[in-house]
């Protein structure tokens, strides 16, 4: 029983991760298209450069570049979606942190937390592109 649920636990972790990684680098994809201020070559850093990051965090919550009611993964937040122009010059980061409920930390949650074994995992994901 407990192997079942292991090998459940593992594949939707790895599952979500994939998903949240795929919308990261879709984000990414679409700041580093829309992310330049006419055929100057220099990011916009005004108020369209606000609305592309809100874009882009709701295309990794929501697959869509609006809000929506469902976020792709549960508990996910726009709050949890972070946009940075990255250290190299014309280069855009998309950064994510998800945390992923644990079936056996939420269902024997007190007896597993006395044994240390932790009730959610903590799924990262980032994508640097460069601005064309």
């Amino acid at each position: 029983m407990l192997v079942a649920i292991g090998t459940i636990e593992i594949g939707t972790a790895f599952f979500r991760y994939d998903m949240l990684n795929k919308q990261v680098r879709n984000a990414a994809r679409y700041l580093t298209d829309n992310a330049l201020f006419g055929s100057t070559g220099v990011i916009v850093t005004d108020s369209r450069y606000y609305a592309l990051v809100a874009a882009a965090q709701n295309l990794v919550v929501y697959g869509t570049t609006v809000a929506g009611d469902t976020p792709l993964l549960p508990g996910l937040a726009v709050d949890d979606v972070f946009v940075e122009q990255a250290a190299l010059a014309n280069h855009i980061e998309v950064r994510a942190a998800y945390v992923h409920p644990l079936i056996l930390g939420g269902a024997l949650g007190g007896l597993m937390t006395a044994t240390g074994f932790p009730s959610s995992l903590t799924l990262t994901a980032s994508a640097v592109m460069p601005v064309p």
